[in-house]
């Protein structure tokens, strides 16, 4: 009677661990995206901040677009993706030689594993990539 019972249940405990694996392997691919988006935040802001750095001691740059070079080359250090259609440079006073401030912000895009695109899809999001941004403010310096 006994090794009846055992034969009826044998398979059991392989098929809970297949259910629990699936949502293990997952969890763990969730994690590891939302890892990712924040390690891409992080070298972005940080290049943002370089480059803007590097801006404001460059006595009236001669054009936007060695800053947008600054930064992407910050960013290329980092492994962190930045195109230059994403990077937008503002000048409040309208000048690049005044003593006033400027922002600087930038954008990257992360693809989510297809896992993390089915929960981010739940939130709203269907394209299965996150946008990152960030953006830093900075005085001109005269030198």
């Amino acid at each position: 009677m006994k090794a009846n019972r055992l034969s009826k249940t044998k398979g059991q405990s392989t098929v809970e661990f297949a259910f629990a694996i699936v949502f293990f392997i997952g969890f763990m691919l969730t994690i590891a995206d939302i890892a990712r988006i924040c390690y891409t935040w992080a070298g972005l802001q940080f290049a943002v901040n370089e480059g803007a750095r590097w801006g404001s001691v460059q006595n009236g740059i001669s054009s936007t677009t060695d800053l947008k070079n600054k930064i992407i080359a910050k960013g290329q250090e980092l492994r962190v993706t930045i195109n230059s259609n994403d990077i937008t440079i503002y000048y409040p006073a309208g000048s690049r030689t005044s003593l006033g401030y400027f922002t600087v912000a930038a954008t990257s895009t992360v693809t989510l594993t297809p896992f993390s695109g089915l929960l981010l899809s739940v939130a709203g999001n269907h394209s299965g990539t996150y946008r990152v941004a960030a953006e830093t403010l900075i005085r001109n310096e005269n030198f």
